[in-house]
């Protein structure tokens, strides 16, 4: 059903807004006037929301559509998209906060017609115990038609087929997202096993009828990835190793590697994780990450001299998720050992 007063023609303009809501009514206030001034229809779907984030989504100028929650994060997001008129959708969430100059991504996006999806860089805020903030590059900007969403919750962007997009890269200084959904942490936590919840027992519900083994291990990567973001590392590694072990796609299986790589890492048992790093390295994955990965393993073995050999001439990494390690990042790591390692020196030359 839609709230919005008066239906506005929005064919052949350049951006829309297109997000799902529930009980947002503090972010909303936020991240909406963000892109009031310049997005062309700003589309919000209430999914029951019980506080007052549809009446606040309207005022500030969103077409606000209700939706019955079925368990679906991608049904929901995929029904947003059929509201928009425009010729590009950014698909945001109400605790997603858009920075950069984008009337002048408009200007270049209008002569964009070869191009139907886009990356865009995305700060994530994330409390320690959690693992910290993060930066990834996900597709969020796509011409309307040209993708659906995907999965009932770790939702993505494939096209029509389920094939992962080919898309470009955004200049951040053009548009950027910084994500604030973990500032309060009971809230985070308690999305996050409700997340949980519904991958379960989607996956329980729809293993037997999976006749793709890369539909398995897609759907239990994002199990383990939910099991991480929820602090519960041991948990996620049961699902990673299925996952592995049943993807014949070679991202699945680099994806799925990194992620037992790094839980290794974070439960102590580097030997392991270096193990799975070096694995990493001879299926195509990028040099210098495993390079990054081996380091910290070594590291945690107490062979800081050996980590900082590993790292010393990187200055970019990339891992298979296409999160790229800045250099600031790396040189700060080389740093770290390096200090390590004087210091280390130094000891021993005093103790002779």
């Amino acid at each position: 059903m839609i709230r919005a007063n008066v239906e506005v023609e929005v064919m052949n303009r350049a951006i829309a807004i297109a997000m799902i809501v529930k009980d947002e009514e503090a972010n909303l206030q936020l991240s909406l006037p963000r892109v009031a001034s310049w997005a062309d229809q700003i589309v919000v779907v209430d999914t029951g929301s019980k506080d007052a984030s549809a009446d606040i989504a309207q005022s500030l100028g969103a077409e606000v559509y209700s939706y019955r929650w079925s368990n679906d994060f991608s049904d929901a997001r995929n029904f947003a998209n059929e509201q928009v008129k425009c010729d590009f959708i950014l698909s945001i969430d109400a605790d997603q906060l858009v920075e950069g100059d984008v009337p002048r991504l408009i200007v270049s996006l209008k002569g964009s017609k070869d191009v139907a999806s886009f990356r865009i860089q995305t700060d994530i805020v994330r409390p320690e115990r959690f693992g910290g903030s993060y930066r990834v590059n996900s597709v969020k900007l796509f011409r309307r038609g040209a993708l659906r969403w995907f999965n009932p919750v770790n939702e993505r962007l494939l096209t029509e087929d389920g094939i992962e997009p080919v898309a470009r890269f955004i200049d951040p200084s053009l548009l950027s997202i910084r994500d604030i959904g973990g500032r309060d942490e009971e809230k985070y936590l308690s999305a996050s096993r409700r997340n949980l919840s519904i991958a379960l027992e989607d996956f329980r519900e729809h293993l037997d009828l999976f006749t793709d083994r890369n539909a398995i291990a897609s759907r239990a990567l994002e199990i383990g990835m939910t099991f991480v973001s929820i602090g519960e590392h041991e948990e996620s590694c049961d699902y990673f190793d299925q996952a592995r072990g049943m993807a014949s796609d070679p991202v699945i299986w680099l994806r799925a590697t990194d992620m037992l790589s790094r839980q290794y890492l974070q439960l102590g048992n580097p030997r392991h994780a270096m193990s799975l790093a070096i694995s990493l390295r001879e299926r195509g994955a990028n040099d210098n990450y495993c390079k990054l990965l081996c380091a910290r393993a070594l590291a945690k073995l107490g062979d800081d001299h050996a980590a900082y050999e590993f790292v010393r001439d990187i200055r970019s990494a990339t891992d298979p998720f296409g999160q790229s390690y800045p250099s600031a990042f790396i040189e700060d790591y080389r740093r770290y050992l390096s200090g390590k390692v004087d210091s280390v020196s130094s000891s021993h030359t005093l103790t002779r």
